[in-house]
């Protein structure tokens, strides 16, 4: 079984709030003066792309910025990370599944594989999962690159492709076919890169899931659940 890291296990609000007061404190130290929390979630959420251009008020060419965002992601992604919580259900979940002798995989399109490890120790959930996959891995196997990620051209925007290969790279590392696997996600592109690579699919309405509802039953995963303690009993009907 394979899971999407941010939103299905992890709610990473309280996350963004850490990460926030990085980047703030990081922009301050260039000159930078960075909007309101508020409207840095506003933006977060709505368009990325749009916020991260404003707040460099042309302080940067296109190149040295996104040079400068792929290091400053990297390292504070992986610090804030840690401050992640899990949801209330996913421990109960996590026994139940693996009393019946199923294997898992965590897996992320974004940044933090070694914060994931620690996030998860400290939440008494390290024993759960064999494999664990990021975005680090992901540029260190297709890009070549050392860490931090100290380069111009980085794969930030989230993708079906990097979901694919990371969702590929579990299966080889866990020795399941794709028909063995259930790949379990809050967004579409989790749904869309499971469904491309045959294996079955469960979309969970945490994280941002609630906010793509029509969405997936546009896609049709093989299930849609509200949250993950209803995901034992969806796996049994498979």
């Amino acid at each position: 079984m394979i899971f999407d890291r941010d939103g299905t296990i992890f709610d990473t609000f309280h996350a963004y709030q850490c990460f926030y007061e990085d980047l703030k404190a990081g922009l301050s130290e260039k000159g930078i003066e960075a909007s309101s929390f508020e409207e840095f979630m506003e933006k977060h959420t709505n368009d990325r792309k749009r916020f991260w251009s404003r707040i460099s008020k042309g302080r940067f060419t296109k190149r040295s910025f996104r040079v400068w965002q792929g290091t400053y992601h990297y390292r504070m992604k992986n610090r804030s990370f840690m401050y992640a919580k899990v949801f209330p259900e996913v421990k109960n979940t996590l026994v139940a599944l693996s009393s019946n002798n199923i294997d898992m995989a965590l897996t992320s399109g974004w940044f933090g594989t070694e914060a994931t490890k620690i996030a998860l120790k400290r939440h008494d959930l390290d024993g759960f999962f064999k494999v664990i996959l990021t975005l680090d891995d992901f540029i260190e196997q297709k890009y070549k690159l050392p860490l931090p990620y100290d380069a111009a051209k980085l794969p930030f925007r989230r993708s079906i492709t990097k979901k694919k290969w990371l969702a590929t790279e579990a299966l080889r590392l866990l020795d399941a076919k794709p028909e063995e696997a259930v790949f379990v996600g809050d967004a579409p592109e989790e749904i869309k890169a499971g469904k491309s690579l045959g294996i079955k699919t469960v979309a969970v309405l945490t994280g941002w899931g609630k906010e793509y509802n029509e969405k997936f039953n546009e896609i049709k995963p093989d299930d849609i659940i509200e949250s993950l303690e209803k995901l034992p009993a969806a796996v049994r009907e498979f």
